[in-house]
């Protein structure tokens, strides 16, 4: 590794993995707290991304400052989440969507979230099973690939011992826990 090689989550690509977004709705961001002295970007080799360099961000030592006055909220979570889940992340912006929805769900309802890809449905939805987790629900989240089947879906959100047919997965979850198919 030489002073030029920079982890792939200081990265274009890696933040925006990281933060769930796609990588266009970085840039109007990043050029403001550029802007603003908090961070630097510049191009460099990506640990394990390839041989073409890649713009990466650094705080300054104004924005390590800023960064380092936040304050974490603890939070107590009351219920649970299994299977594999994102990482959470902050959503701006979205609040009567995510009450309105949050309101639907908390009735029982099924709701079906669409939209084009990389827009943050997956962050969104993420947001409302912690504030659901915070009410005390318990969460089952299924993210699928191309490999999913019904055995790994029951081994994923019940957990080893699952059944391997759907009617008999089904047949096990505790009725108001909430399941989130990604």
């Amino acid at each position: 590794m030489s002073a030029w090689d920079v982890p792939r989550i200081a990265s274009l690509p890696g933040l925006s993995e990281r933060l769930g977004v796609v990588r266009s709705a970085l840039h109007g961001h990043i050029k403001i707290l550029q802007e603003d002295g908090l961070i630097v970007t510049r191009q460099a080799h990506v640990i394990e991304g390839g041989s073409r360099k890649r713009t990466v961000i650094h705080p300054t030592t104004e924005g390590r400052r800023k960064a380092s006055s936040f304050i974490e909220e603890e939070k107590s979570s009351l219920g649970e989440i299994f299977g594999n889940p994102p990482n959470l992340v902050e959503i701006v912006g979205r609040e009567e969507s995510m009450t309105s929805i949050l309101n639907k769900m908390i009735e029982g309802e099924s709701i079906i979230l669409t939209g084009l890809p990389g827009i943050g449905k997956t962050a969104f939805v993420r947001s409302l099973a912690s504030l659901l987790m915070n009410e005390g629900n318990t969460i089952r989240w299924m993210r699928f690939d191309s490999d999913s089947d019904v055995p790994i879906v029951g081994k994923t959100i019940i957990g080893e011992d699952s059944p391997t047919t759907s009617d008999a997965i089904v047949g096990m979850l505790p009725p108001n826990d909430i399941v989130i198919f990604d």
